[in-house]
């Protein structure tokens, strides 16, 4: 501790932590010091004495942040997350050590933030008291620790079920949030079970390019490490935690592309070729394609299978008679980048680098809305979603723009630019189709409540 006027040291505190301290602050009233370190631990310091030549520090709690988080997520530890034995037998994981830390105002509240970018809040200043009771907490409104958690890098991927949405970025973090809530948890990955202790949570070693939730709940997912992953819902010490395990994982022929979903076929686009996951388990590799495939759609009856490929072309395949049954050839001038039947899979969209076009699958795909109508999007499409009960559609580009598209308006668009900063890569519809949400590379997912827009504009019911 230094002077404030004269600059010269008046205390001096040694080995505070086990570690190299990263951050401190002051409380609002300056009789306390909130410190992290590299050790993992939070320490509250309490400042003793009537004038600066007699100060010294008593440290009032100390937070082992990353001991209650390695706990909370590892499969090796068998003891309640409430013991007090340690676990972190081979030293401080890199993700759990703090680097940040503060003290809100005006409540006080302790707040550290850890190199995995995990905000943890930590239960609120009471009161001091004497030398036996130096540190107070308030524990009835909160009485654990509070984690915050989300991306710290661009998302590539989302899929929604019910009000659970499930996001997957380029450092291979799967963060599942709550939409009524607003909470958020992140997926922990299978190096868990060996005993990694890091704490950076990467389900896949590489950018996830493919998210699909079962209807059963369990998350699959693609990335750049050529992994095929299943995640599931596990429950331990009556908490609830979505983990993903080795013993699930499935070698990919080459780096996937897409994944597209129906509800229970899945299909992998990978650069060789196609894979096709059925409710059984059964995979099915289709690796003669006479083309790059670019993007997927499946129907909703998982009958139909719709490829994108990087000369504008779409091409449609049988799922039943394990056949290629069409192709709309030039349908766009540049490759495709994203498809989506609607629900009842009488209309497929398809979208390029501008143009989104609608086809009738029930006339040889003949053209609905075609190149050139609906094209008010500067930079390449990367999502299409239609409402669940009518004929709009959404769709997100890198443009960081969202648009609305109606087939009985055709001449009419809803337009909110400025959604993502960096682009739009995720967009589905929620709430029975009266809201949107969205995921975009500034690493954010946004709702939209779009029902009052659709009315006025299209004058349809969502």
């Amino acid at each position: 501790l230094y002077h404030g006027h004269k600059g010269h040291c008046v205390y001096e505190k040694q080995q505070c932590h086990e570690a190299a301290i990263y951050a401190c602050s002051w409380s609002n009233d300056s009789k306390w010091i909130l410190t992290c370190s590299a050790d993992g631990t939070a320490k509250m310091w309490i400042l003793r004495g009537e004038n600066p030549d007699s100060i010294f520090l008593d440290c009032g709690h100390t937070w082992n942040v990353a001991e209650q988080e390695f706990r909370r997520v590892s499969l090796d530890v068998l003891v309640s997350p409430t013991s007090s034995a340690s676990t972190l037998s081979s030293g401080v994981p890199r993700g759990g050590m703090l680097c940040g830390c503060s003290l809100l105002y005006p409540t006080n509240q302790p707040i550290v933030v850890a190199v995995n970018g995990n905000l943890t809040l930590l239960p609120s200043i009471s009161s001091v008291g004497g030398e036996t009771q130096p540190y107070a907490l308030v524990t009835s409104s909160s009485p654990r620790s509070v984690v915050i958690t989300g991306h710290q890098e661009n998302i590539q991927a989302m899929a929604i079920k019910g009000n659970l949405c499930y996001t997957g970025d380029v450092d291979g973090v799967i963060v599942e949030w709550d939409l009524t809530s607003g909470n958020s948890t992140r997926v922990v990955p299978s190096s868990m079970e060996g005993g990694d202790e890091e704490l950076f949570y990467k389900v896949h070693r590489g950018a996830i390019t493919g998210l699909a939730v079962m209807p059963n709940g369990d998350v699959k997912s693609v990335g750049w490490d050529d992994a095929f992953r299943t995640s599931f819902r596990e429950k331990q010490h009556n908490m609830s935690m979505m983990r993903c395990l080795s013993s699930n994982d499935k070698k990919l022929l080459s780096q996937p592309v897409a994944l597209g979903r129906g509800t229970f076929l899945l299909v992998v686009v990978m650069a060789t070729g196609l894979t096709l996951y059925d409710k059984s388990g059964h995979w099915e590799e289709i690796v003669d394609l006479s083309y790059e495939p670019l993007s997927v759609a499946v129907s909703r009856e998982d009958t139909l299978v719709a490829i994108g490929d990087t000369l504008g072309n779409v091409h449609l395949y049988d799922v039943a008679s394990r056949r290629w049954i069409w192709k709309i050839q030039g349908a766009h001038f540049k490759g495709v980048s994203a498809l989506a039947f609607s629900n009842d899979a009488s209309l497929l969209a398809s979208a390029d680098v501008r143009d989104i076009c609608i086809w009738n699958a029930e006339e040889n795909y003949a053209p609905v809305v075609n190149k050139n109508r609906w094209c008010f999007h500067t930079q390449k499409i990367q999502c299409l979603a239609w409402a669940p009960h009518c004929n709009v559609l959404a769709s997100g580009g890198l443009d960081d723009a969202i648009y609305l598209w109606c087939v009985e308006k055709k001449m009419t668009r809803i337009g909110y630019p400025f959604a993502h900063r960096g682009g739009v890569v995720g967009i589905d519809f929620y709430k029975d189709g009266k809201w949107l949400v969205t995921a975009g590379k500034d690493g954010c997912v946004c709702q939209w409540n779009v029902e009052a827009d659709v009315m006025k504009k299209f004058g349809v019911t969502l």
